[in-house]
């Protein structure tokens, strides 16, 4: 901004308000220019919508299945030592009874 006094132009530094005002009217331009619309409007923001409901209930059951095919593997394992067990006992492999010597 250029002020003159006595024949001599010399540059003044703006103040905070005339800054604002220059931006306001700047900005009021740019909406006129694009029909109303906010400058920004077109820029995509990464913003957290929060839980999605479909993708835990499916990650929910991926994990409850493999929680569950464990618990059978480990279930299953001792179904067949019990089996080895009697098999062995029936065939006179073991005893319980403790052998005197």
């Amino acid at each position: 901004m250029l002020a003159c006094h006595e024949y001599r132009c010399f540059r003044v530094a703006k103040t905070h308000q005339q800054y604002v005002l220059e931006d306001v009217r700047n900005l009021q331009l740019r909406r006129k220019k694009e029909g109303g619309k906010m400058a920004g409007s077109h820029v995509a923001h990464a913003a957290y919508k929060g839980p999605s409901v479909v993708k835990e209930i499916l990650i929910e059951i991926a994990l409850g299945i493999a929680a569950g095919g464990l618990w059978k593997k480990h279930h299953w394992n001792n179904q067949r030592r019990t089996k080895e067990f009697y098999d062995m006992l029936g065939k006179g492999d073991i005893s319980v009874v403790v052998d005197e010597e």
